[in-house]
């Protein structure tokens, strides 16, 4: 007997999520039922799926196999029925559920939506790329807007379509005024405002002052750039911020045009790898890829 779409779809929940209470929150099913539509999976099968433990559920060779067919399976399934609808003689919006840290957010994809195909009805997301990531592996999300940096390429799970939407650079950011130095090298006593030491920006910034020569004197940690730049009205500090985030910036701080920093941030588009995608997504895509200049040449 062929195994159902459904105990497929919890079988890959449980890979995704590696336990089986979280796959079943994730399913609207209950621990026990979840268990029970593996263990039928695989008396179906013949073969073992899944090993349990205290520590949890890992999946066999061969349960890691099928999860992988599961994930192309259920995405075929998806687009068929996504095409169906469209094409139909009562042709209902297609919904695509996207991601995107908070820049990305108001600066790639709001201006994109004016662009877009009429049927295609946007649920945006504030998400940081990790978590994106990881609900766009799980099917809570159709699509991700993550960053990376030159000192630290993305991490891309298997099974995605990356599509580069905009290479941007770093620029030294302070009050407005302030006389900016020509070298990194000039300012290591100044007072830093970084990204945190766990996050991508706070990384590629020690590792761009490492570089230069010194360690920053860090004031303050945030990822906030909008935080960043309430310090910088009262403190005469300094940060390391993408091009992009300057589009919003307050009349009391600038960036320096003339400093050039050896480190560019790399924003993608990331979606699920699936054969005959719905044309939806070729739309977002050309959307995106469209507003991502306007979005630089405002910084300008």
């Amino acid at each position: 007997m062929a195994p159902t779409l459904e105990r497929l779809r919890l079988l890959h929940a449980v890979a995704t999520h590696r336990t089986i209470a979280a796959a079943a929150r994730e399913s609207g099913y209950t621990s026990s039922a979840v268990s029970q539509q593996l263990s039928t999976l695989e008396r179906e099968l013949r073969t073992s799926l899944i090993e349990r433990s205290n520590r949890g559920v890992t999946l066999t060779p061969a349960g890691r196999m099928l999860s992988v067919r599961a994930a192309a399976i259920l995405d075929l399934v998806q687009a068929a029925a996504q095409e169906a609808s469209y094409v139909g003689a009562a042709a209902t919006p297609i919904a695509i559920r996207i991601a995107a840290f908070p820049t990305a957010i108001t600066s790639l994809i709001v201006p994109a939506i004016s662009v877009l195909d009429p049927f295609i009805q946007l649920a945006i997301v504030d998400m940081e790329p990790e978590q994106a990531l990881a609900c766009l592996a799980d099917r809570t999300l159709d699509a991700a807007i993550i960053d990376s940096y030159d000192h630290e390429p993305a991490k891309l799970p298997q099974g995605v379509e990356d599509t580069i939407l905009v290479r941007e650079p770093l620029r030294l950011v302070a009050q407005k005024g302030r006389a900016l130095p020509k070298r990194l090298s000039e300012c290591p006593s100044s007072p830093w405002i970084l990204g945190g030491t766990n996050s991508r920006l706070g990384r590629a910034t020690h590792a761009i002052c490492e570089m230069a020569g010194f360690d920053p004197v860090v004031l303050v940690e945030t990822d906030d750039h909008r935080v960043t730049f309430d310090v910088m009205k009262s403190v005469d500090a300094m940060s390391l911020l993408p091009a992009l985030t300057m589009c919003d910036a307050p009349s009391y701080v600038a960036a320096s045009q003339e400093l050039s920093i050896s480190c560019y941030r790399t924003i993608h588009l990331v979606t699920r790898h699936v054969p005959h995608p719905h044309p939806a997504f070729d739309s977002l895509r050309a959307a995106l890829r469209s507003s991502a200049p306007s979005a630089l040449d405002s910084f300008k």
